[in-house]
């Protein structure tokens, strides 16, 4: 799944989540968060490589003209990853936010249990 289609994904289930239609299990929440975890870290490293590989035609644009529009179309890519990664960032926050509000609604019987150390 893109990551688009994921940020689309995410807004619909946080719809649902805020009354819209039924609400979503918790199970469902929780998936989704990791998907969108995973896709932000998939983000950041495209973007590390972007930036990576701009750093290195922009040294090797002094000499090659190919290699100046290579480093101009990655920087261009680099401004979009940014922006998505953003956008990304913020969902899966309120996303955050779902999961803890739909733990915290859980029966005690229900909830999962913590250990405590003695």
């Amino acid at each position: 799944m893109t990551s688009l289609a994921l940020q689309d994904h995410i807004e619909a289930l946080l719809e649902r989540y805020r009354g819209a239609q039924s609400s979503p299990s918790q199970r469902e929440i929780n998936d989704l968060y990791t998907d969108g975890c995973a896709a932000v870290l998939a983000l950041e490293t495209e973007r590390l490589r972007v930036k990576r590989r701009m750093t290195a035609a922009a040294l090797d644009s002094l000499d090659d003209p190919d290699a100046a529009r290579d480093a101009a179309s990655l920087a261009l890519r680099g401004d979009e990853l940014v922006v998505e990664l953003a956008n990304l960032k913020q969902l899966v926050k309120e996303l955050r936010a779902a999961v803890d509000y739909a733990q915290d609604e859980q029966p005690d019987e229900l909830a999962p249990r913590r250990f405590r150390r003695r």
